[in-house]
């Protein structure tokens, strides 16, 4: 079950990604609706973001504009087809959440086809002898 994402933002100073041991900037933490974190790196950011716009992200970043009454802050995401577009928070917490999902649904899917395999090899076995 895939749970809904409530806070997000992107760390500038980054993080050390523990499967290559080196630092990453920018990294981005992430808080689930059950109070438990993740810090996310480039390439798990970029997986996720793919999924669920179902389209090819090639980059992700936060950003900040001045405006009369103060800061907004935005999400840019470029496709790989260079369009960009400008998401809020919550969209983006929408669109990962989502992204999410459709992993979940990928890796039950072959794992599913894997036990099937597994099971075909078994039903070999047993014609062979």
């Amino acid at each position: 079950m895939t749970k809904k994402i409530t806070d997000l933002f992107q760390v500038e100073e980054g993080a050390i990604n523990p499967k290559t041991n080196l630092q990453e900037k920018p990294s981005w933490f992430i808080r689930f609706e059950d109070l438990t974190d993740r810090m996310l790196f480039k390439s798990d950011i970029l997986q996720l973001a793919s999924m669920g716009y179902r389209k090819t992200v090639e980059n992700f970043k936060a950003g900040v504009a001045k405006t009369e009454t103060g800061n907004a802050r935005f999400w840019v995401v470029v496709f790989q087809d260079y369009e960009v577009r400008l998401q809020t928070k919550l969209q983006v917490m929408d669109v990962i959440t989502e992204g999410h999902r459709h992993r979940d649904e990928s890796e039950k899917d072959r794992y599913g086809r894997e036990v099937e395999i597994e099971a075909d090899r078994r039903d070999e076995e047993i014609i062979d002898e």
